[in-house]
């Protein structure tokens, strides 16, 4: 086993660029898994991801050693790397819902998730992500941490209006607005 992560380390040295590292670190990897050592194949697999982060075959190795051993933060900043790289906002919205479902369900810390997919609200203003946080709204149980995320809410969805020349998104995004208004109110009621 030493001289053949002697020759991997070798190899990683000699690779051209960062493609050449994470191949070369993908293949020690997968020896290091089939040997059976988990905990390092993870750690070469993480350094493969870190080498040139994609959604692929590493990725999904990352996830399946990081659950089998119950190390999910492992995964979870796979996936933070992943969506922090991505270009293409749909690509992004993949990837940040996979995150956010780790870190809500999975990870049992649906403040993380909330806080995570306010900032991609953020970002992206995509109304389509309202519904999912709403959801994660509910499910938070600090009101400082509730009122945060809808006060970041309610400051974007105003942006929004002022920035915006297509009236039929401004009356949309109002709306939203004052269903969040509305849902404030009833909730300060309600306590």
């Amino acid at each position: 086993r030493d001289s053949a992560m002697a020759v991997y380390d070798h190899l990683r040295k000699v690779a051209m660029g960062p493609h050449g590292r994470r191949g070369t670190t993908y293949r020690c990897a997968r020896w290091l898994e089939r040997l059976g050592d988990e905990p390092a194949a993870l750690q070469s697999y993480q350094a493969a991801f870190h080498d040139d982060p994609g959604d692929g075959v590493i990725l999904s190795s990352i996830e399946r050693l990081a659950r089998r051993s119950g190390q999910l933060l492992v995964w979870a900043d796979a996936l933070r790397a992943l969506a922090d790289r991505q270009t293409h906002v749909d690509h992004r919205l993949r990837v940040e819902r996979r995150l956010v479902a780790l870190l809500d369900l999975d990870m049992g810390d649906p403040g993380a998730a909330l806080d995570r997919l306010t900032g991609v609200w953020e970002d992206t203003q995509k109304s389509e992500l309202v519904p999912e946080l709403r959801k994660l709204l509910r499910s938070v149980e600090s009101d400082t941490d509730r009122q945060a995320a809808v006060d970041r809410i309610v400051g974007g969805l105003r942006a929004r209006i002022e920035s915006t020349w297509n009236s039929d998104d401004q009356a949309a995004t109002l709306g939203t607005l004052a269903e969040r208004s509305e849902e404030r109110r009833v909730g300060k009621e309600c306590r």
